[in-house]
């Protein structure tokens, strides 16, 4: 039977060896005789194995950052409502929470106040901004 290789064959074709298992012991045995050059054998399998682990490691970090938006992880990751202890620190210095104008004061005094501050903005999802931008 011919194949016709069609763009949408290529496609499927790309997709079918990208999810194909590859089995070290079933590729180094086409290869090597076992019986005769056992040491050769083991070193392609060893080879084989790790060949197979980086690709595998690689497709599986690539759907990972298509699954999630990668720079808006940290916003999922903690919630508004999460205080924590810059919150702890605006009410130490007079304020009723993390507000702009603490963020404001934080930045200034700089420092770890300052560290947290921009850790705020960064986790606010644009409602607080640093102070030397407008917003």
């Amino acid at each position: 039977m011919k194949i016709l290789k069609t763009a949408n064959y290529s496609k499927i074709a790309k997709d079918k060896a990208e999810d194909f298992d590859v089995n070290p012991w079933a590729v180094c045995h086409t290869t090597v005789d076992k019986e005769k050059d056992p040491e050769k054998y083991e070193k392609c399998v060893l080879k084989v194995k790790q060949k197979h682990r980086k690709k595998s490691s690689h497709n599986e970090w690539l759907k990972l950052l298509e699954a999630k938006d990668k720079d808006k992880w940290i916003q999922d990751a903690v919630p508004e409502s999460h205080e924590g202890k810059f919150g702890k620190w605006c009410k130490r210095n007079g304020f009723s929470g993390v507000s702009q104008a603490c963020i404001n004061k934080a930045i200034s005094a700089g420092g770890n106040s300052s560290q947290m501050a921009n850790f705020a903005i960064n986790v606010s999802k644009g409602k607080y901004h640093h102070p030397n931008k407008e917003k």
